[in-house]
């Protein structure tokens, strides 16, 4: 099945996210070493200045911690992630059989959570 330059795009964007987290031993490496990558993988870091490094999140927030690493393990050794298009193109890409789609958008303009094929 031929698929569109835009959804070729969604899943060309959601591989490179996936080569910049694998460039990294573990998540703490990322978390602390990426900062000009980190726009490519959402972490909190990204959102939170204050608490700027690992070891500042495990201690002030060690459940949200556990939930981006899991995030970023989940990405590197299963190629799940989250994409932000539209659904349409997403379930295109999945109707090809290049990706499968985890866990549909709750809203719109969510993201949807897909496993890359």
């Amino acid at each position: 099945m031929k698929i569109s330059k835009t959804q070729a795009e969604i899943l060309e964007k959601a591989k490179n996210t996936i080569e910049v987290l694998r460039k990294y031993k573990n998540f703490t490496d990322f978390f602390d070493n990426s900062r000009n990558e980190q726009i490519t993988f959402p972490t909190a870091a990204s959102y939170n200045g204050a608490w700027n490094s690992s070891e500042l999140w495990r201690t002030k927030d060690p459940k949200h911690w556990a939930e981006m690493e899991k995030e970023y393990i989940d990405a590197v050794n299963e190629q799940i992630i989250i994409v932000a298009a539209k659904t349409e193109s997403v379930r295109a890409l999945e109707r090809a059989g290049l990706i499968k789609i985890i866990e549909e958008a709750k809203c719109n303009g969510g993201y949807e959570t897909i496993k890359i094929l």
